[in-house]
């Protein structure tokens, strides 16, 4: 068994008390006792003691998990990791790794044993979380352990929600991803945390905001040419440098060249179980220079974006694409949307992203379709 529990909230000084007080745990005192000795008592002498609600919660946890477990303190407490900020967490796919101390290597977590992930009160809205939940539904041996868990994400309209609901123990159509959550954000962990980004994916990588808007927060990258100090430090500031409660997080997937790619305005017919696609277009990116060497690729600055049209029947008679689709908008919730894939020069199907509404880009030939598809959107909320 393997207990990460979160102090994420905490100033150093309280979690350095905090950390020392367990250390009286293997001198036979209970969790109990320190709160007797060191927990802040209205109309006492509080010399020496601590009034935040994370002692309190932390000791009465110890003092509970070792008796779930018939365990000694000092037993309990090699289990536990104390996670401040001295630890970096990434999910890779169905994989979660975390950072050591110095942040010099991750390891992955062991699927093998029963691993908690605690907190009392943090919050926890980075999507990391997000997708923390969906992995503890998929795996018997990861247990999330929050009070008043929400049921439904805050926020649900942003890429990694949408990702999340793609997880899976079959195939997985993102193929790879990369969702971080960097409690420790100096240039240094930033470095190394990439620096493992490169062993997991490859050299060429997309840095994507979870939400953003016309490209401007996406950039792309190689691992191996990154090192000057102007140039970590933009990436620091671009993407790294939000607060770690905050919906506005990144996630990373390999850079592919592309051949096509497509834009889906699709509806679901949950009746008949089957996708509906109304509308597709081609979409071509066109850039001036290296890719590469672009801070970002915001459209209309960095890169340039070409629309043709692609039929509807075409692409539902194509099996490939109607099935690969079909499989996606089967593990979505949204009822309508707007669905992106690549395909690769390698041939691959790639799910880009989808968004729950979209500009409408329209051309002659699909003005009919794009019409029946605005209707049957309004159809389906009064049926």
């Amino acid at each position: 068994m393997k207990i990460y529990y979160f102090l994420n909230d905490i100033e150093y000084n309280n979690y350095k008390f905090f950390i020392q007080k367990l250390e009286l745990l293997k001198k036979w005192k209970t969790g109990k006792d320190l709160i007797q000795e060191y927990f802040y008592k209205i109309w006492e002498n509080n010399q020496g003691r601590i009034n935040f609600w994370f002692f309190l919660d932390a000791m009465i946890f110890v003092d509970s998990i070792a008796e779930k477990y018939k365990l000694t303190y000092t037993e309990l407490l090699n289990k536990i990791e104390w996670v401040h900020y001295d630890r970096n967490f990434y999910v890779y796919n169905l994989d979660i790794y975390i950072s050591d101390e110095k942040f010099s290597n991750y390891k992955k977590v062991n699927s093998n044993e029963l691993v908690y992930f605690v907190t009392s009160r943090d919050v926890w809205l980075n999507p990391f979380f997000l997708v923390l939940y969906k992995l503890a539904e998929l795996q018997k041996n990861i247990i999330v352990i929050r009070p008043n868990k929400r049921k439904w994400w805050i926020y649900n309209d942003d890429k990694i929600f949408n990702i999340s609901k793609l997880y899976s123990n079959d195939e997985f159509p993102i193929w790879k991803v990369i969702i971080p959550f960097l409690l420790n954000k100096d240039i240094n962990s930033i470095d190394q945390f990439l620096r493992d980004v490169k062993k997991k994916i490859w050299n060429a990588v997309v840095i994507k905001k979870n939400s953003s808007e016309f490209w401007q927060w996406v950039k792309m990258l190689k691992l191996l040419q990154y090192k000057s100090e102007d140039r970590i430090e933009y990436l620091k500031m671009k993407f790294f440098d939000n607060s770690i409660n905050s919906t506005s997080s990144i996630f990373i997937v390999p850079f592919y060249e592309i051949k096509k790619e497509f834009r889906i305005y699709y509806l679901y017919n949950y009746e008949k179980d089957v996708c509906e696609i109304y509308s597709v277009k081609n979409r071509r990116n066109n850039f001036d220079g290296n890719i590469f060497e672009k801070i970002d690729i915001e459209i209309d600055i960095n890169v340039h974006v070409d629309w043709s049209y692609f039929s509807s029947s075409e692409f539902t008679e194509n099996k490939r694409y109607f099935d690969f689709i079909n499989n996606i908008t089967k593990q979505l919730w949204y009822d309508r949307g707007v669905i992106e894939i690549i395909e690769t020069e390698k041939d691959e199907l790639i799910f880009s992203e989808i968004n729950t509404l979209w500009a409408v880009l329209m051309f002659p030939e699909d003005q009919d379709n794009m019409i029946e598809y605005r209707k049957k959107v309004w159809k389906n909320q009064f049926d």
